[in-house]
């Protein structure tokens, strides 16, 4: 993360010292580090160069479209011009192109040298490239180039072709900048990283009434780690499997909080205790923990899947049978409703239809059930006839377009759902 950390907080730095427009695309799977990256980042140009500009986040899932973003945008300039003590007087206003024009004119300030630089973090900036035009993106990086305000942005997203999502007006505003983050490699890389999470750095030590104490635990952790014990299998597990720190630091809560006078440090046993305790069936709970969405989606694709009798699935199939299934589904049960009879005077044929979600909404669906096991990859083999293998690194960027299997039948899926769950009749066709 060394190198990522130095190209982006340059950028900012530029931004903020020289007064540069610039802009950026943060690349990599989920759970790859892209917002520590950034956080650490902001932390750094904080300490550096406090007061001296605004942070402003957009989140495409909450703000889903480019009138709730601009909003947002407006009601945390004004927040941020507050703590400042720089009086804007309003900017968010009922009618958005007032509210847009508020913005310019403060961002249109001529007086540059007391200007305060603003720097933009969009996750998943892929999302707002569906919109009409992608207003806001090219108003956006138009500003990076125009405006006497110094602005920076910086977007996250998990695919590869983003950039090539952008229109070409837009895109020839953005400055090409990529900043790409991988997983880890190298399983010694990845140990190194997990278990500096469990070690103390010099500075912890220096605070402890007994810095011995500080230095004894790093060499219990290091012992447990260069030798055949339960924290090693723990971190080949995660290395070969999902290589998440996330899960590797909820495996450590256990024996960390355990510590006691008399047991002053992580009993090695201890680590495999979160695993110990997992289900047995890890794709009946996976299915148990799906969303109402997500179900659906399963469901979709092992009703594509039964029908065709085909043995992979993508995205726009799937989405396809959960858009008629969807609308199948609110017939039939409208038809129910309209010949209820009324019951002590209560009108029982009211219709209320379950919505049917855009495909944008799905997509993180799919690849949630992709990074999970629910899914997955179909590798043709002419020799075998076809060679099912377990994803063992999710971290590719998963194509709408591409074939899948799903790990579970319609007729499974039916029998682990309980028979009072309404979407039960969809696994019969």
């Amino acid at each position: 993360m060394d190198v990522p950390q130095t190209e982006l907080y340059a950028l900012m730095e530029n931004t903020v010292r020289d007064h540069e427009g610039n802009s950026t695309l943060v690349i990599g799977p989920r759970g790859s580090g892209k917002t520590v990256l950034i956080s650490q980042c902001l932390a750094q140009l904080e300490a550096n160069y406090h007061g001296e500009y605004l942070v402003i986040r957009l989140n495409s899932f909450i703000h889903a479209d480019d009138d709730s973003a601009l909003r947002e945008i407006a009601a945390q300039f004004a927040r941020g011009l507050r703590s400042q003590g720089v009086e804007s007087g309003p900017i968010e206003t009922r009618q958005l192109t007032t509210t847009f024009s508020n913005i310019l004119r403060i961002l249109d300030n001529p007086d540059a040298d007391d200007t305060m630089s603003i720097i933009f973090v969009i996750d998943d900036l892929e999302t707002f490239t569906s919109g009409n035009k992608q207003i806001l993106l090219y108003n956006l990086f138009e500003l990076t180039q125009s405006s006497r305000t110094p602005i920076c942005i910086i977007g996250t997203s998990t695919k590869f072709t983003t950039r090539e999502l952008l229109e070409k007006r837009v895109r020839s505003r953005f400055s090409q900048r990529l900043v790409v983050i991988n997983k880890f490699s190298q399983f010694d890389q990845f140990c190194q990283n997990c278990l500096n999470n469990l070690r103390l750095d010099q500075d912890q030590i220096s605070t402890l009434e007994n810095p011995q104490y500080g230095r004894q635990w790093n060499s219990h952790i290091d012992a447990l780690a260069s030798t055949d014990s339960c924290l090693r299998r723990v971190l080949s597990l995660n290395f070969n499997t999902s290589r998440n720190i996330k899960m590797f630091n909820n495996s450590a809560m256990l024996p960390v909080s355990q510590i006691s006078t008399t047991s002053p440090y992580p009993l090695d046993s201890q680590f495999m205790g979160l695993i110990h305790n997992q289900i047995k069936n890890p794709i009946e709970a996976m299915f148990n923990a799906l969303s109402p969405l997500e179900l659906l989606l399963v469901v979709a694709a092992a009703r594509f899947i039964e029908k065709s009798s085909l043995v992979t699935v993508n995205f726009n199939i799937a989405y396809q049978e959960y858009a008629d299934m969807m609308k199948q589904y609110n017939i039939d049960k409208s038809i129910v409703r309209s010949s209820s009879v009324t019951t002590h005077n209560i009108p029982t044929n009211l219709k209320v239809n379950v919505k049917v979600w855009d495909p944008t909404v799905l997509k993180n669906c799919w690849m949630s059930l992709y990074r999970h096991g629910l899914l997955i990859d179909y590798t043709p083999n002419t020799a075998e006839g076809g060679k099912f293998t377990a994803t063992s690194n999710r971290s590719f960027v998963l194509e709408d377009s591409r074939m899948l299997q799903l790990d579970l039948t319609l007729a499974e899926i039916g029998q682990l759902l309980p028979d009072d769950n309404g979407f039960r009749a969809l696994t019969r066709l």
